[in-house]
């Protein structure tokens, strides 16, 4: 297994007991008198770790390794176990990292994002034995690039679907959340003329491609979706190209539909309630399908 991986390592935090701090306030505890050590989830590449020995199992290690205890090395042993009912010695691969006896914590590159691990805080022996003092708990570090998973994060409430779907001029009384997103990527944006803000003549965003005998029944469809998404305060006014956005409570805004082939410009306007301040950004997006 490999033996060497980046790491940032940490010094001892200090003794057992409750500090005072200059304000006479009693501070937390430097330890809490158990033995454990637990994982955090730092970004795709790193994870931090923190644990406590407590005197007792120090002691215990003393007498178990006699002479041997200042000759043995504290180690982090991080388990790669994505995917597996891990039992402690079944981990698909695995790492040591060599920490000073007074470290309490450290933070360690894992090198794989989306994998999950645990960490085992143990000391090996000049044999190579190595005794485990403590098991982390299992976490698992999040994807590196950007997720292909955005309904739930941009998904927007029913009643914003509702309110511009009744700016496009579409009815929304007895449709469901999917028909009223269907109304809006194919008629509010998709039949929007975006150099001028109004509705023009309706088109279809999506390209299909069809054999050369029309009778035939196979057919190919390919069409690009576009996520326009932002915050301002929550009272100020946003318009993207002329029609009135709904924020959500929190200021935020999200607006998801079809892209036709071609050239398009969102302009975006920001404007405080009180008429004072405003903001624009203009998006220019170009789109083709060969």
């Amino acid at each position: 297994m490999d033996k060497d991986k980046d790491f940032i390592g940490s010094s001892n935090m200090g003794n057992a007991g409750n500090q005072t701090n200059n304000n006479n306030q009693a501070d937390l505890p430097k330890e809490y008198g158990d033995t454990k050590i637990v994982a955090l989830v730092r970004d795709p590449m790193w994870i931090h770790v923190y644990w406590e020995v407590n005197r007792k199992k120090k002691e215990d290690l003393k007498n178990m390794l006699g002479d041997f205890y200042d000759q043995a090395n504290f180690i982090l042993r991080v388990h790669d176990v994505t995917g597996i009912d891990f039992t402690g010695e079944n981990s698909a691969s695995y790492f040591d990292i060599t920490v000073d006896k007074s470290a309490v914590n450290w933070y360690i590159n894992t090198g794989n994002p989306d994998r999950e691990f645990v960490v085992d805080l143990g000391m090996l022996t000049p044999t190579g034995q190595f005794i485990l003092i403590a098991r982390s708990n299992r976490i698992k570090t999040p994807r590196a690039g950007v997720s292909d998973v955005i309904d739930e994060k941009w998904m927007m409430v029913e009643e914003h679907y509702s309110e511009i779907l009744r700016m496009s001029g579409t009815g929304s009384v007895g449709k469901a959340s999917a028909d009223i997103m269907g109304e809006i990527t194919k008629r509010l944006f998709s039949d929007m003329n975006l150099s001028s803000g109004t509705l023009s003549s309706a088109s279809s965003s999506s390209v299909t491609r069809k054999t050369d005998k029309e009778e035939d029944s196979f057919w190919f469809k390919v069409g690009t979706e576009l996520i326009v998404y932002g915050e301002t305060v929550p009272d100020a006014e946003v318009t993207i190209n002329g029609n009135i956005i709904k924020l959500r409570p929190d200021g935020s805004f999200t607006l998801r539909f079809e892209l036709p082939d071609g050239g398009h410009n969102f302009d975006i306007k920001a404007v405080s309630s009180n008429k004072k301040h405003k903001r624009q950004a203009v998006i220019d997006v170009n789109k083709g399908t060969k």
